[in-house]
């Protein structure tokens, strides 16, 4: 087995595009979303992630154009909900200190959230939650 990145030189940017030129596509089965860029005088998928170079091989089986421009995903919006309720908690008096950061937190936890939320009390965090998760929907995928 050959290694994808073996000529590839992750620090050259040289040939990315700016943002406002790029041309996005969708992981079928994660749901990343990246952009093409050449590395290594080959077409590669930068996945678009702040502040860090992951790239993956350009397999048009596993990776589809991004038609409508929806910069966000399903469980970014979970992680933007997750911090205004931490925020919301936190002004309420009720900031608990061992409360886990986002990324600490195991997979199936982010799940339940994205899809449960906060508990029922006090009230007013199902209603940010929900509020969140409904505001920003229309610009993730």
């Amino acid at each position: 087995m050959t290694d994808f990145n073996a000529g590839i030189d992750p620090q050259s940017s040289e040939e990315d595009p700016a943002p406002d030129e790029r041309v996005y596509y969708r992981h079928t089965h994660s749901g990343d979303r990246g952009y093409i860029v050449k590395r290594g005088g080959r077409d590669v998928i930068r996945l678009d992630r702040a502040n860090e170079e992951i790239i993956k091989p350009l397999e048009p089986t596993v990776w589809r154009l991004e038609r409508e421009h929806r910069p966000l995903t399903n469980m970014a919006l979970a992680q933007i909900a997750y911090r205004a309720d931490s925020e919301l908690c936190f002004h309420l008096g009720e900031h608990d200190p061992n409360r886990k950061e986002w990324k600490s937190m195991y997979e199936r936890e982010r799940i339940k959230w994205m899809r449960q939320g906060p508990p029922p009390d006090p009230k007013i965090r199902q209603v940010l939650w929900r509020r969140v998760m409904e505001t920003l929907a229309p610009i993730a995928s």
